[in-house]
């Protein structure tokens, strides 16, 4: 059995396995996180690039260079908002766009309200009424699109892995950070989605949400982040991804929430339970708003759910319980004190605001750009926070109008309120509800957050009691309602893929062992394993002898107190090691970590089998590390991956497959030596899964001169689908491995 000669490409992969921390910020797996909407990136097929030799592309950087030397003043202003992130940057436009359209329609002359008309938006009234319910679906709406767009963007981006031009051409200044493939631009992609979706919700500002578009993706080019190619595919594809939020947003019920043809039957139904129905103190008396809100659609709950989670009635209007409330809401209001005021007006989020959603946008906004966020996890936050509320306001407009009930001043006209009266029934309070869903999503994202956000949510609930507009009973039953809607959306995001491993940490958390490919499957003696614990400032190179040393930079690993671990690498939190062959039929084990003076001991699990596949993007998805066999050519999409020859394979053609976690093997070198030939094979079968087809593997063993790495080899059959992404994995023992794809022509 010959030595592989792919060494360059897994020399680079094992060197690091690593920088896992940095491959994690990047979110390069982002394409296989799970759909909301969309059902998956091959929706929406897009071609490969050309390759970046091309003299089409090399015109492309040309024109870049040249627009980069004569870049004016407002250019450059331009370069620097937009590297805020074109997510975040988008989420202050829109808030904006809200607090313009948060205007109430005035009168008629005949006392009646005129209803702002989205076929004629420019009409008086305007199109639309801010109000919080369209607030919070808007937001949700645009926050959305972006997260499914930019995960649809980013499988093809580390599919197709072409960089940046200012990584290809050197000529060429990075004004902007870029992290990722630049093949569709991420710019152009939340552009794209972004526009046609803000035009949609707010048709009277198409101007500027056209220009702000055009700018992002002028940006993006003359920044040296995307050639020209790039932002047309980005633009494209987030047109495509509007398109489908438009349809839905066109069905899910908005159009009719306005009726207020059930009006009358809720003021007979309240009247008949011996209930003071609610009714409008504006003059003339306006209608209520959206009374039929709580029939949109959800985005994490069904219609069923909705109705499962409606709180029981509050307190009857003739009741002692309603009485003693009322009597707080009135003793609230005559003796605030100047701390209680400035809480009130803190919270008001009233006419010309972004509303109460949109002030917890604002609470989230510097959490999110502290994390420095991928644009795709940027957007998943938003996305998570607005789907929240917008579920919450279905759910408190569900019960407003369920039961109808009154607001302090109409029981009792002596209450002055600080603010303005919401024209809506009173039961249950939407800032509670908003605040305690938001409060729940954030502290999953942020848990250092927690004790801050719950002290807001607190604060945004009990300042609707001190301006007199909710009783305490709307306000203690919103915070719990809204509490369990938050919840819908965060077991959701807890299972999603965006969290490690498969949806349950981070990778990167302290006292973790995780596979060395994928960073996220179980781990198998004698395969490569990434220990990560806090406190690892050291940054040492990959080792380049064998046998492996069991200490690097004052650091080691050890299991059981006394079987050490060979390191490849030490980066920052990551020490790279094989998990000793000396543990083979153990089912458990204990990791200790020493550094200095100073050692942590963890429990771990192993596997009997575990297998993962590398790829390219050392997240466990994408191009696989897959070469043509005996060759140093990977079977990936010609010029996808810089500084590696790539082809793809044809029908017939061997290829081999680097891997882990393929269980025992026969005459197994000395832990943290590599095996000299082929002899070393895989003691149980394995199968390749080429898209979902079974081939036998031709050989599959450790690798020929390398440590806990394992190779299989197959060929590929006559009948073999092509394309650019054809799906593969390996299965041994029952377990299958991570997917990844090759190219077959």
């Amino acid at each position: 059995m010959a030595r592989h000669p792919f060494q360059p490409l897994i020399a680079a992969v094992m060197a690091l396995i690593t920088p896992v921390n940095g491959a994690l910020a990047a979110d390069s797996d982002a394409g296989s996180w799970r759909m909301i909407v969309l059902t998956g990136p091959s929706q929406f097929p897009l071609a490969a690039p050309a390759p970046v030799t091309d003299s089409v592309y090399l015109g492309e950087l040309a024109a870049i260079k040249s627009a980069q030397a004569q870049l004016t003043g407002d250019q450059r202003k331009a370069i620097e908002y937009w590297s805020g992130g074109g997510v975040l940057r988008w989420n202050e436009i829109l808030l904006q766009l809200v607090a313009r359209a948060d205007l109430p329609p005035a009168p008629a002359a005949d006392g009646t309200y005129p209803v702002p008309d989205p076929s004629n938006p420019f009409a008086d009234p305007q199109y639309p009424f801010g109000n919080p319910p369209y607030a919070a679906r808007a937001y949700s709406y645009v926050a959305v699109a972006q997260y499914e767009a930019l995960k649809v963007a980013w499988h093809y981006k580390y599919l197709y892995n072409r960089p940046p031009p200012s990584k290809v051409d050197s000529g060429i200044r990075a004004l902007m950070p870029a992290n990722e493939p630049a093949y569709p631009s991420e710019d152009a992609v939340v552009s794209g989605v972004t526009a046609e979706l803000l035009k949609l919700l707010f048709p009277t500002s198409v101007e500027q949400i056209t220009r702000k578009a055009a700018e992002q993706r002028q940006a993006a080019q003359l920044s040296g982040r995307s050639s020209a190619s790039d932002i047309a595919a980005g633009l494209a594809l987030g047109q495509a991804v509007a398109a489908v939020f438009t349809a839905r947003a066109g069905a899910d019920g908005m159009r009719t929430a306005g009726s207020t043809a059930l009006v009358p039957g809720l003021i007979d139904a309240a009247i008949a339970r011996g209930e003071i129905p609610w009714k409008s103190l504006e003059t003339p008396p306006r209608p209520p708003m959206l009374p039929q809100f709580g029939k949109v659609t959800a985005w994490m709950m069904t219609p069923a759910e909705i109705i499962q989670e409606r709180p029981g009635p509050p307190p009857g209007t003739s009741s002692a319980l309603m009485a003693q409330e009322l009597a707080e809401v009135r003793n609230a209001v005559d003796n605030i004190t100047r701390s209680q005021l400035a809480i009130v007006f803190k919270w008001a989020d009233g006419v010309s605001t972004p509303t109460p959603p949109g002030h917890w946008n604002f609470i989230a906004q510097p959490y999110i750009a502290k994390a420095q966020f991928s644009e795709v996890r940027a957007a998943r936050a938003l996305a998570l926070l607005n789907m929240a509320m917008h579920d919450a306001a279905v759910e408190c407009w569900d019960a407003k109008f369920a039961y109808f009930n009154p607001r302090p001043s109409q029981l009792d006209p002596r209450i002055r309120t600080a603010i303005g009266l919401p024209n809506f029934p009173s039961y249950t309070s939407g800032h509670s509800t908003f605040s305690a869903a938001a409060s729940a999503v954030l502290s999953y994202l942020f848990p250092d957050g927690g004790a801050y956000f719950d002290a807001q949510k607190e604060e945004a609930a009990i300042s609707r009691l001190y301006g007199g507009i909710h009783y305490r009973s709307d306000i203690e039953v919103g915070k719990t309602v809204g509490k369990r809607v938050g919840g819908y959306t965060v077991r959701f995001a807890q299972q999603d893929g965006a969290d490690r491993p498969d949806g349950s940490a981070p990778a990167s958390a302290s006292g973790a062992l995780l596979d060395g490919a994928s960073f996220r499957s179980a781990v198998v003696p004698g395969s490569i394993a990434a220990v990560f614990e806090t406190g690892l400032d050291a940054a040492v190179n990959p080792v380049t002898t064998l046998p492996l040393p069991t200490s690097l930079g004052g650091i080691s690993v050890s299991f059981n107190g006394s079987i050490p671990a060979p390191l490849f690498s030490v980066v920052p939190n990551q020490a790279n090691i094989q998990v000793p062959w000396e543990l083979r039929g153990e089912s458990t084990a204990t990791v200790t970590v020493t550094r200095a003076n100073q050692s942590r001991t963890f429990p771990v699990r192993f596997s009997q089998f575990a297998p993962a596949i590398f790829s390219v993007n050392q997240q466990g998805s994408g191009q696989g590390v897959v070469v043509v066999a005996n060759s140093n050519v990977l079977a990936a999409p010609p010029g996808s991956t810089q500084g590696t020859p790539a082809r793809a394979v044809a029908r017939g053609d061997f290829i081999t497959i680097y891997a882990l976690g393929l269980g025992d093997v026969d005459q197994p070198p000395p832990t943290g030596e590599s095996t000299p030939d082929g002899s070393s094979t895989t003691k149980f079968p394995v199968t390749v899964l080429l898209d979902g087809k079974a081939l036998p593997a031709t050989f599959a063993g450790l690798a020929p001169g390398f440590v806990g790495l394992f190779q299989v080899n197959a060929q590929i059959p006559p009948g073999a689908p092509s394309g650019n992404a054809v799906t593969l994995a390996i299965s041994v023992g029952g377990a299958i491995s991570n997917q990844v794809t090759i190219a077959i022509e």
